[in-house]
């Protein structure tokens, strides 16, 4: 396969899984959305990175890299502990967090929070909490996901190394 079908492979891969977290969260399915999130961050930090496998760190450092984490009242930390809490066991805490330096994740949509309203909020559960707007993060992620690939076609080293992962990947064919 040369480069430009795979380049096409791996576009229609995250076009299909952005539509479906697009579906499921205009259905109001926001754990599902969430999951398939994680799902597609976690490929894209093992596309990104130098080696076979990926790890947690992979995952955090591409967020911090491409995802503007100041507009989102969270950090990469958070959303790797509530990425391993929600796909393993479809919680908000995981045996990696520690409430003393963690924060869980908790996610709302079509509502507006004043700052104090948010941290009302946040003061209400019973562990220490940050809560994310659900729409705001999927945006943002829209905007990493335009820096990736931007950095895709600029970076040669980064743009083999995808390839060469890409053409490892499953699709499904209709």
């Amino acid at each position: 396969m040369n480069k430009y079908e795979l380049i096409g492979k791996f576009k229609g891969k995250i076009n299909n899984l952005m539509e479906s977290i697009t579906i499921l969260v205009a259905n109001n399915k926001d754990e599902p959305a969430l999951i398939l999130f994680y799902c597609l961050v976690d490929q894209l930090s093992w596309l990104s990175c130098e080696k076979e496998f990926s790890n947690g760190t992979d995952f955090r450092v591409w967020v911090k890299k491409y995802l503007n984490l100041d507009l989102l009242n969270c950090n990469e930390d958070d959303l790797w502990n509530h990425r391993c809490a929600l796909t393993h066991m479809g919680t908000s805490r995981s045996n990696q967090y520690k409430s003393e330096r963690h924060f869980q994740l908790g996610f709302y949509k079509n509502i507006t929070l004043s700052s104090i309203e948010l941290e009302a909020q946040q003061a209400k559960f019973k562990y220490p909490t940050k809560l994310v707007n659900l729409v705001d993060l999927l945006a943002e992620f829209n905007v990493a996901l335009d820096k990736f690939l931007l950095e895709i076609a600029k970076d040669e080293i980064l743009r083999n190394r995808l390839l060469a992962k890409v053409n490892e990947m499953t699709f499904t064919f209709t």
